[in-house]
């Protein structure tokens, strides 16, 4: 990322941290899915 002066700013991460935060994202995203497809089912009742 480019600065006023000139210069430049990195920022480095760990990819075993990146990997495993995208894992519990799609782990997330597969809960909420699973929630949302039994939602018309008790707004049924």
């Amino acid at each position: 990322m480019p600065t006023d002066d000139g210069g430049a700013v990195a920022t480095l991460r760990d990819r075993t941290e990146l990997e495993q935060l995208g894992r519990e994202l799609d782990s997330t995203r597969g809960l909420i899915d699973a929630l949302r497809a039994q939602e018309p089912l008790w707004c049924s009742r």
